[in-house]
């Protein structure tokens, strides 16, 4: 006869075991959730917000590695210095991010312009912080291409005739021609990438 003690020894151990079992189970269970909406997160990323990022991780790197002084060297006497080029590209996203904002909330892509010397010059980003300015674009970026994701790809691909991309667009787009929020995007992008490579043949010269 096996003693009652003994058993219910065995009986513990078992639960116990098993309990075991069930926690790695769920464990399992709850990483192969995790990893799929990750997968997902990732298949959804649009190519436009992967390409700003890719240009921001870059350009970061590029920047913080160069001595500051290159970057406050001014081709001639009205042309942008790299840093003010920077301090441009901080202004640019400024005012890109409230037109995302405004056409991804069904809005029409008709914004004002700004004043893009005249904010360079009263923001004296001349004299700037090279790191901190650094810093703060990148971060803007970032965050920026978060927006784009979270756009609805609908929204960003509907057709538009009445813009004002033909005024405010780097590359722009014939008046009454129709065009898309995600066009829009795609010339900031552009916009960003003509401006590096400006900052990166100062800097080499």
């Amino acid at each position: 006869m096996i003693d009652s003690r003994f058993s219910m020894d065995i009986c513990l151990k078992c639960s116990g075991i098993s309990g075991i079992f069930r926690f790695l189970k769920n464990i399992c269970a709850s990483l192969g959730n995790f990893l799929t909406k990750f997968s997902i997160a990732i298949m959804k990323r649009s190519k436009t917000a992967q390409r700003l990022i890719d240009n921001i991780v870059t350009a970061k790197s590029r920047m913080l590695a160069t001595d500051e002084t290159n970057y406050k060297r001014k081709p001639s006497l009205n042309k942008w210095s790299p840093i003010e080029i920077l301090g441009h590209l901080i202004d640019s996203a400024a005012n890109n991010l409230p037109r995302f904002l405004s056409a991804g909330n069904g809005g029409k892509l008709i914004f004002q312009t700004y004043p893009q010397d005249d904010l360079v010059a009263l923001q004296d980003y001349q004299n700037g912080n090279w790191k901190e300015l650094v810093e703060f674009w990148a971060a803007f970026n970032l965050h920026m291409a978060k927006l784009i994701d979270l756009i609805p790809e609908e929204i960003r691909s509907k057709e538009h005739t009445e813009h004002n991309l033909h005024k405010i667009a780097f590359i722009h787009v014939l008046e009454g021609e129709p065009t898309t929020l995600q066009y829009l995007i795609d010339d900031y992008v552009v916009h960003l990438e003509h401006h590096l490579k400006q900052m990166w043949n100062l800097t080499s010269s």
